[in-house]
């Protein structure tokens, strides 16, 4: 299952099962998903729960917790034939393990200020997806 989160699209777009579990899970519908995908506006509550759903799947979050070294191993895969970008992102996700707390959270709000700090980073060094 290597996915990054830059790739949550393309996951949803091949697991429609998890996509359809994680909205139903949440109260999430498809619009308030996709527009917290998009970063359209501060997310809902369901948005935010609907990414944990999938960052649960993912294994991005264990336990209601960051997991670094697995995000890190999603991330391998995604960018193993671009080594400069894997350094990168790999120290996006090492700066966003320090920026954003998990102990005591919930972790819908965890899930989300996760995706936002990842999010945001790849894109002021203009890194795609």
């Amino acid at each position: 299952m290597a996915v990054a989160m830059g790739s949550l699209e393309h996951y949803i777009e091949h697991h429609k099962d998890v996509h359809e579990e994680c909205l139903e899970k949440s109260g999430s519908t498809e619009d308030l998903a996709m527009s917290t995908l998009a970063r359209e506006g501060e997310a809902s509550a369901e948005g935010r729960c609907y990414l944990n759903c999938l960052f649960d799947h993912l294994t991005i979050m264990v336990d209601g917790k960051y997991s670094l070294d697995n995000s890190k191993e999603l991330l391998r895969h995604k960018y193993e034939s671009e080594p400069e970008k894997m350094a990168k992102v790999h120290a996006i996700a090492e700066e966003c393990d320090q920026e954003v707390e998990s102990d005591g959270k919930d972790p819908c709000e965890v899930a989300y200020e996760l995706f936002t700090c990842y999010r945001g980073k790849k894109d002021e060094q203009d890194l795609g997806d």
